[in-house]
């Protein structure tokens, strides 16, 4: 959105799934993910596990930890050997 706020990039990516008719789970803390055949294996910090054919990195910096933001998902594609942009205010 042209907006830059995240609140409407988070409304933009949720609205597009519900019309896609792809569930949504209540906020889950990821821990890790794993390349598997055919896709990929989220992990809980909480034990649970889910298998899926493509995943939706979505992480916001870390510049402000207070709202959960920790910069998890930069170190856990970057531990997948994947490509990052810099990253920028």
């Amino acid at each position: 959105p042209r907006s830059d706020r995240a609140r409407d990039v988070l409304e933009a990516l949720t609205g597009a799934l519900a019309a896609a008719g792809v569930p949504i789970l209540a906020p889950v803390e990821v821990t890790r993910l794993d390349p598997v055949e055919g896709g990929w294996v989220a992990r809980a910090a909480d034990g649970r596990a889910w298998s899926a054919r493509r995943v939706v990195v979505a992480t916001g910096g870390r510049s402000l930890p207070r709202t959960g933001s920790r910069g998890w998902g930069y170190e856990e594609l970057a531990r997948l050997g994947l490509a990052l942009a810099p990253t920028f205010p």
